[in-house]
């Protein structure tokens, strides 16, 4: 049997569906400012990336976590292949099925890709390496992580502006790859953020955006989250294609008057505007690429300039993230 060695973090079935007619996908590179055009099996892999050295150590099979997320990513594609079908001219409002064991499953595959990808496992490696410094007792840490976590856009300009930060971003660098890989696979074992995330997604009210407008929803490799990581309220959002935008909406007030449409089309017609604000969202969570089934990026560009600005704020309000910045 062949053993896998370049490790998706992005399934290659969920970037098929973005690929345009000729099966490329559009990529702007935000560290760079460069598009590119690729095929999906040419991005968001690296070797190795989910290999359990610890197994490896014991004698067990190092590959059990990609085999793990590749049959899960099996399971999601069947799952969410059938959505997107039913999806295509549902009337609003009319639920389409949706079993527990289902729901579960595509709560997990959520979850695992907000945490299972190449900027995460970086700011793991930052943290783990000389932020927590190993002083942090588990139970603080797991909050310091979720700070990080819901905010990477901020933390990464944080983390380069800062000159304190020189030496975390230094000592992460000294750490190998195996260390690295040791880091995050440890993390992503870890049912305080993996399980505890799918439940608060499973849990959640379900609604799919349908974007007739001509302007594709675009994706990178995570969903966003409105406010922070597991804050009551917060919530999440995933583009499950160009055309279909999945919102886990918290059963907390205001939200709970959402419920009776769960499960539904939701009844807002997306015109360019709307499809424009959720791919902002998606930038400003992506760690590197962005990813189109058409080659315009100019919109997410400018935008993607303002962040860690207060462009956006309320005039009554700016100056503040810059007076945080100096405390």
């Amino acid at each position: 049997m062949t053993i896998p060695k370049l490790h998706h973090y992005v399934p290659q079935f969920y970037l098929r569906r973005f690929v345009d007619r000729d099966g490329y996908l559009w990529v702007w590179d935000k560290k760079t400012d460069r598009v590119f055009r690729t095929r999906p099996k040419s991005i968001a892999a690296e070797s190795n990336f989910y290999k359990l050295f610890e197994f490896a150590d014991a004698g067990a099979d190092p590959m059990t976590m990609e085999r793990h997320l590749s049959e899960l990513e099996a399971d999601v594609a069947i799952i969410t292949d059938q959505w997107l079908g039913w999806l295509k001219d549902r009337p609003p409002n009319k639920k389409i099925p949706i079993p527990k064991t289902n729901r579960w499953l595509v709560s997990m595959y959520i979850s695992l890709q907000f945490f299972r990808t190449a900027d995460t496992k970086d700011i793991i490696c930052r943290l783990e390496s000389s932020v927590f410094d190993k002083q942090v007792p588990d139970t603080h840490r797991y909050g310091l992580y979720a700070t990080y976590l819901s905010n990477l856009d901020v933390v990464r300009k944080s983390l380069t502006d800062d000159e304190q930060t020189e030496v975390p971003e230094k000592r992460a660098s000294q750490m190998s790859d195996e260390e690295k890989t040791r880091a995050h696979t440890k993390f992503l074992y870890d049912p305080n953020f993996v399980v505890l995330l799918a439940d608060r997604i499973d849990r959640s009210i379900w609604i799919f955006g349908r974007n007739r407008s001509g302007s594709p929803f675009i994706t990178s490799h995570r969903m966003w989250l409105k406010a922070g990581l597991l804050t009551p309220g917060a919530y999440a959002v995933f583009p499950l294609s160009p055309e279909i935008m999945l919102y886990c909406h918290d059963r907390v007030a205001p939200f709970d008057e959402l419920t009776k449409f769960d499960r539904s089309v939701s009844p807002v017609e997306f015109d360019a505007s709307l499809v424009e604000q959720d791919n902002t969202g998606q930038v400003f969570m992506a760690g590197r690429f962005v990813i189109s089934s058409v080659n315009d990026f100019a919109s997410v560009r400018a935008f993607a300039r303002t962040i860690g600005t207060d462009e956006y704020a309320p005039p009554d309000l700016r100056g503040l993230f810059r007076m945080r910045r100096c405390d």
